[in-house]
């Protein structure tokens, strides 16, 4: 079987990658994506760099993006659109796939068409509970949608829809992962992971910054900070603010640009509590872990998903969510504090949560049925 995967959102489209690398080694895959995060500084992309490391064929797609831009900027925009779906329509003729995956965003929108157009069997995957824009279109082209909720029913042909739940990458699952070899760390201070996502975050970044003195007092932080933001290196300013601590609190600060996999699942196994956004995947992951946060929703997301993914482990005990707007240093460290004094109870009220915890292999097996039906 060769099956074509779309990069759009990528942590369970990995984990799928990993899971029949791991199960079906003799399926093909190839993975379509973006070859940069952005144009403007040609940074490589994490798609292109997670397909090279596990020698998966990759193929580069610029798709247009819609939903949120300017009226003025769309026009534009409909021929990066045109040109996505001549792209995809060449790609699906010349890879001839025997099914088309998708896990949504504005990238994986072209490469459904081309394959409804050319008759290439279309499975989606929807890891929010509010659906986005592109996988309510993709869902009318598909054959069958996986989702990893019972309430994103509503959006979507209940006739077509199957609940996988969300995909967990398998390097998280090692049980005895390694302790990253840059990291040093004071064992007599809690550990506290801190993230803006891979893109990062700037407001998040800027307000660990300012009250570092503070946080290193009683923590050890590991922080992934993101690439550079229009020229801008987070790293560089971190580092900086890093330096002006007491020798004393410097190692209890880290703070790297990406964690690896394996770097992730020896932070999981070994965080107290978590400083994040909501997105789905890291949401569903603290869930699966039960790991207790403090949780800031990107808030300008589509139909809030981050607050909406937030409120359901505030809801259940399991986190507090400050509003960006709200965020200061103050409510923040205010924050973590409230979460380290009843983290045994939140940890509790999370591992009471249900959990699909072989996604990757209902996903497969759904896959494989649509693929052998046709």
């Amino acid at each position: 079987m060769k099956i074509l995967i779309s990069g759009g959102h990528l942590t369970p489209a990995l984990a799928l990658m990993d899971y029949v690398g791991k199960h079906a080694a003799q399926t093909q895959i190839v993975l379509v994506g973006r070859a940069f995060n952005r144009d403007i500084d040609l940074q490589p992309s994490q798609e292109k760099r997670e397909a090279s490391k596990r020698h998966v064929k990759f193929i580069e797609l610029k798709a247009a993006k819609l939903g949120s831009l300017h009226p003025v900027k769309i026009i534009p925009q409909i021929f990066v659109l045109i040109a996505s779906l001549i792209k995809s329509l060449s790609i699906i003729a010349d890879q001839r796939p025997d099914i088309f995956v998708s896990f949504g965003g504005y990238l994986a929108l072209p490469l459904a068409v081309a394959a409804w157009i050319l008759r290439v069997p279309i499975v989606t995957h929807e890891q929010t509970r509010a659906v986005g824009i592109s996988n309510q279109l993709i869902a009318h082209l598909a054959n069958r949608i996986a989702i990893s909720f019972p309430s994103s029913t509503q959006y979507f042909p209940k006739h077509k829809t199957v609940l996988t739940g969300n995909l967990v990458r398998s390097d998280l699952l090692n049980p005895h992962p390694s302790k990253p070899p840059w990291l040093k760390t004071d064992s007599n201070l809690p550990l506290l992971y801190i993230t803006g996502g891979s893109q990062g975050s700037e407001v998040i970044n800027m307000t660990i910054k300012n009250i570092l003195p503070e946080l290193t007092k009683n923590w050890q932080i590991i922080h992934q900070c993101g690439a550079q933001s229009n020229q801008r290196s987070y790293l560089t300013e971190l580092e900086q603010a890093k330096n002006q601590l007491p020798i004393s609190k410097k190692s209890r600060y880290t703070v790297k640009e990406w964690v690896t996999t394996e770097e992730l699942s020896w932070i999981y196994k070994h965080a107290r509590l978590v400083v994040s956004r909501a997105g789905a995947n890291t949401t569903y992951e603290l869930i699966y872990f039960s790991i207790p946060a403090v949780l800031i929703p990107l808030p300008f997301a589509h139909h809030h998903e981050q607050e909406k993914n937030a409120q359901n482990l505030v809801d259940t005990g399991g986190a507090l969510l400050i509003h960006q707007k709200q965020l200061s240093g103050e409510v923040l460290l205010d924050a973590i504090a409230y979460i380290n004094r009843r983290y045994k109870a939140c940890r509790q009220k999370l591992a009471q949560l249900t959990v699909i915890r072989d996604a990757d292999q209902q996903l497969w097996e759904l896959i494989q049925a649509v693929a052998v039906k046709k």
